[in-house]
């Protein structure tokens, strides 16, 4: 039975064995013996029976003997065939049995190696000394060996002599053997099989032994080739250690929870900043909601977290299935920022989101979990604080900046503008040769430096951001003409020529800002007309090539380029650059020969960029130079320049009209009815007096709702609004006024409203503030223009002028014969003797003092009287009466201010403030002017955090300001004699003539 199993066994295993016939049964064997005896048995009684016959005395017994003979011989062959034909039947069928099971035996393998085949993979059998005795088709692919060539090798010497690693094997140290000690199956995936090349590749393999009646008979190896999921594993391993090196070094907190709720990531940075008790890795299982816990407890308000992880899980699968849009993570903003203030006072910043396993399509299914990312932020937010601060004081600087800038702007111009003017009337006066070279000197120094404020007020500007480009249509041939002119002029005086030609196929009619490409075009040509000692000047303008030629439409910018051409010295072209820079000019020699600030063409380059424009300069040291600028014009409209009205979208009727109105207002032609509507005695005074000298009606009105009280109960020409007045201020009083000149126009007929009144009343502001906020927050309003005080005789009739409707036919008619008399207006010729007095105090205080100290002085009073002079047209007399307006408003002016300290009303403060700055203004008291808008700009910042003491050493200062100026006012008339002022008191000594009219 032993020997059957191992042949059965044998044959599993070894499909080229065949099987052992079967031999007979025990019963065939048994059978032929009884045969066999039979007849040996027979042979017996036929030998007795012959002999007995051959006895006399046995004879019958012989005869019988023969018959039994027979009979046992007959009846032995008969048991013979009886017996010996079952055997040969059963061999028969024992014969077709074995046939019918070798034929079922080949199937079987047949069917064996079909599916060991179709597996995918290897199987190798070895017997039990470690030969092969099978191997699969599969096996033979991934091994390299032919079936025959490795049946009955030692499978260990073929196919395992290496470890993984390439070291040695030895057949007793092979894993392989495992199973034979251990009886069970041994399973390895970090294992490796050799190639009949003698290359290695990782497997994955399962051994199991094989036993009979308990004896070991051999072993099957299944194995399958994972070089690939190596490869990949190993790639996995590379960057889950380069993501946990990466997570390690974060500054922030990183955990990563499952879609189960449980830690899967956490590192060191998480524990720390939470003082979390544990490493990182030691999270890894735990509640995600259990971490969070442990760090609510560190915060100013615990629940804080709670709401947050509450909002987060409405945002996780939930949400998708109620069709709610998930944000993925990776995705634009995907992170949203929560702060998360600590109790010890620390801020930490707190972002997640859901992870999907595709985040560009989150499905419930694919939901795995979410993303916590903890960063402390202190030290951010600190610097935040910093800059912040640092930006307001930025802002607060600029903010000083820009109202230093306007008050510098008013300060300077004012005086400089006095000298500029009354040395231009002196000028026209008889005057001998020395004098009008004396003053022609002065009048030059004046122009630069006027020239050189207005430069480093724009730099200024633009370099805080405060200068704007308008787009109003004008007429560009107007434009250059009324541009290029006057340089002409300035040209010819050098011995130059200067020309311009425009391309014929420009438009007339553009949109952008004439000021500042004036502007642009004087910067270019005054430095070509310095710069060229012989020679000329030309200016093209033409338009650049389209690129197609296309009908151009309507909406398309003008391409221009304005070239300025001159012969003068030139420039080197390592210079180039340098001409363009701030305070810069190419050769320092030159600000010695020509003078300047350097600012001309960096402003040029600066307007020009800020019209989307580009400068260029081209230039040969000793032939001259180019600069050309380019610049894209919008088309402006024609039909407003046909009707005569250029730069109509400005608003502002042109030069010429305004100089004839002007005339016509100084002259008596046409006669107004002006309301003037300020809150400060003095101004009122002063605005009365210059209007009612030329003939003119005024009303007065203390504030806003007073204003509009008489505008509804007569009819006026003009209304001069102050910005800053009790109960109604400007602004508010010009927009009620503009709500129902509205309502009226859409309720009355054409015929009514003319009857009525002027659709539209003008309106000018008044306003010691000059700056750009200002002059735009008074156009929103409905104002139609702008008046700084303090207020000047010719500015203020200008500014009227700008905004009447034309002169008629018959006052153009009247206006003609009087301005033929008079030859100019009668308020210059009034001031034309102080332009000497007002010039040498100014010179003398500026070389002497330089701080302005000398302004209490016997000289600087005179230098301020004189200034107060020019700036009322040289009136005597109604500097006398402002004088007293100013004596008998004191007391109140003080109460006001001291009332309006005592009950901390900043408001109130400001506005008091803000009348005395223009009271100082009216009598050309700078330090006067400069403490008072120093207070108001104190009082009005909201996020001022002055103490009030510092606000009643503010007004103190006034108060010693007001003082000062009123004993000066005293001193110049006698003690307590404002009537004696006369013409002989504005002579400070006995060297020069006393002012007087003509």
């Amino acid at each position: 039975m032993r020997r059957a199993a191992v042949h059965g066994a044998r044959a599993l295993y070894s499909p080229a064995m065949k099987p052992a016939r079967l031999p007979p049964s025990d019963s065939i064997g048994v059978r032929l013996a009884v045969i066999v005896f039979a007849l040996l048995l027979g042979l017996l009684l036929l030998l007795l029976s012959l002999v007995g016959y051959y006895l006399p005395e046995a004879q019958g017994f012989a005869l019988s003997g023969v018959v039994i003979a027979v009979a046992a011989s007959l009846a032995g062959a008969g048991v013979f065939l009886l017996v010996l034909r079952s055997p040969l039947l059963e061999l028969k069928r024992a014969a077709s049995r074995l046939r019918q099971q070798d034929a079922e035996i080949a199937a079987s393998q047949r069917f064996f190696a079909g599916m060991t085949d179709a597996l995918g993979q290897g199987i190798i059998a070895s017997d039990a000394e470690g030969r092969c005795s099978f191997i699969n088709a599969e096996g033979e692919r991934l091994l390299g060996w032919v079936r025959a060539d490795l049946l009955g090798r030692n499978v260990h010497e073929a196919v395992h002599f290496r470890t993984a690693s390439g070291l040695p094997l030895a057949q007793d140290e092979c894993p392989l053997h495992a199973p034979v000690l251990a009886r069970q199956p041994f399973r390895s995936d970090l294992d490796a099989f050799i190639r009949r090349d003698g290359s290695a590749f990782a497997v994955s393999l399962v051994s199991t032994p094989l036993f009979a009646d308990g004896e070991y008979v051999g072993s099957v190896v299944v194995f399958q080739d994972i070089s690939e999921r190596r490869d990949e594993e190993e790639r996995l391993l590379a960057m889950a250690s380069r993501l946990s090196a990466l997570l390690e070094s974060m500054h922030a907190g990183v955990m990563l929870e499952d879609e189960a709720g449980r830690v899967v990531i956490a590192n060191q940075s998480l524990c720390s900043l939470f003082a979390i008790d544990a490493v990182g890795g030691e999270l890894c299982g735990v509640a995600a909601a259990a971490v969070l816990d442990e760090a609510a407890r560190l915060l100013q308000r615990p629940a804080q977290l709670a709401e947050l992880v509450a909002r987060a899980a409405a945002n996780a699968p939930a949400a998708l299935m109620r069709g709610e849009r998930v944000v993925p993570l990776g995705a634009a903003c995907a992170l949203a920022e929560r702060e998360l203030l600590l109790a010890d006072g620390r801020v930490f910043e707190v972002d997640q989101a859901p992870v999907f396993l595709y985040p560009d399509l989150p499905r419930v299914e694919d939901y795995r979990g979410r993303l916590w990312v903890f960063r402390d932020i202190s030290e951010r937010k600190k610097v935040e604080r910093q800059l912040q601060h640092a930006k307001e004081l930025a802002e607060s600087a600029s903010h000083t900046k820009g109202v230093f800038l306007a008050a510098m702007s008013h300060e300077l111009r004012t005086p400089l503008n006095g000298v500029v003017g009354m040395t231009e009337l002196a000028l026209e006066t008889a005057l001998d040769a020395q004098q009008r070279d004396y003053l022609e000197m002065v009048k030059a120094s004046a122009d630069a430096l006027l020239s050189i404020i207005d430069d480093i007020l724009d730099f200024s500007k633009i370099e805080a951001g405060r200068l704007e480009i308008e787009r109003v249509s004008f007429s560009l041939r107007d434009w250059l003409a009324q541009t290029l002119r006057p340089l002409a002029v300035r040209a010819a005086q050098k011995g130059l020529r200067l020309d311009w030609h425009i391309d014929e196929s420009l438009p007339d009619a553009v949109l952008g800002d004439p000021a500042r490409l004036r502007q642009i075009l004087i910067n270019l040509v005054g430095n070509a007309i310095k710069f060229t000692a012989t020679g000329s000047i030309r200016v093209e303008v033409a338009g650049l090539a389209a690129a197609s030629d296309a009908p151009v439409a309507a909406a398309t910018p003008v391409a221009l380029e304005i070239a300025v051409t001159d012969t003068g010295m030139g420039i080197a072209p390592e210079k180039h650059a340098e001409v363009f820079a701030a305070f810069t000019q190419a050769d320092s020699s030159i600000t010695r020969r020509f003078g300047g600030s350097g600012l001309g063409l960096a402003i040029t380059r600066k307007l020009v960029r800020m019209m989307d424009g580009e400068i260029s300069l081209d230039s040969t040291p000793g032939l001259g130079s180019t600069f050309r600028v380019r610049l894209a014009l919008a088309r402006g409209d024609a039909s407003a320049l046909v009707a005569g009205i250029p730069g109509a979208d400005s608003g502002s009727p042109p030069p010429e009209s305004v100089g004839a109105m002007m005339a016509a207002l100084t002259s008596g032609v046409r006669r107004l009815r002006v309301l003037v509507a300020d809150d400060t005695p003095i101004n009122q005074r002063l605005a009365s007096a210059l209007l009612e000298k030329h003939g003119h009606q005024v009303v007065v009105a203390d504030d806003g709702e007073a204003a509009l009280a008489c505008i509804a109960s007569e009819p006026f020409d003009v209304v001069l609004m102050d910005i800053q007045m009790p109960r109604l201020d400007g602004l508010d009083a010009t927009r009620a006024l503009r709500r129902e000149e509205a309502s009226s126009r859409a309720q009355e007929s054409p015929g009514q409203q003319e009857a009525r009144r002027p659709s539209h009343l003008p309106v000018l502001a008044l306003t010691a503030s000059v700056t750009r906020e200002m002059q735009d927050e008074c156009r929103a309003a409905g104002m139609d223009g702008h008046l700084a005080k303090p207020l000047r005789a010719e500015a203020l009739f200008a500014a009227i002028a700008s905004v009447l409707p034309p002169l008629t036919a018959e006052e153009l008619a009247a206006l003609a014969p009087r301005e033929a008399v008079s030859g100019k207006s009668g308020m210059v010729s009034a001031a034309t003797n102080l332009a000497g007095e007002a010039a040498r105090h100014l010179a003398s205080n500026a070389a002497n003092d330089p701080s302005g100290a000398a302004q209490v002085s016997g000289d600087g009073r005179a230098s301020r009287r004189a200034l107060a002079l020019a700036q009322l047209g040289g009136d005597v007399a109604l500097y006398v009466q402002v004088v007293e307006v100013f004596r008998s408003s004191l007391p109140a002016a003080r109460a006001s201010l001291d009332a309006a300290l005592a009950r901390g009303e900043r408001g109130a403060l400001a506005r008091e403030a803000h009348s005395l700055k223009s009271v100082f203004g009216t009598f050309a008291d700078t330090v006067g002017s400069q403490l008072a808008a120093g207070l108001e700009a104190m009082a009005e910042r909201a996020d001022d955090v002055s103490s009030p003491e510092a606000l009643t050493a503010e007004v103190a200062k006034l108060h010693a300001a007001l003082t000062r100026l009123a004993a000066e006012l005293a001193a110049e008339n006698g003690p307590g004699s404002a009537g004696n002022c006369d013409a002989g008191a504005s002579q400070p000594d006995g060297d020069h003539p006393a002012a007087s009219a003509p």
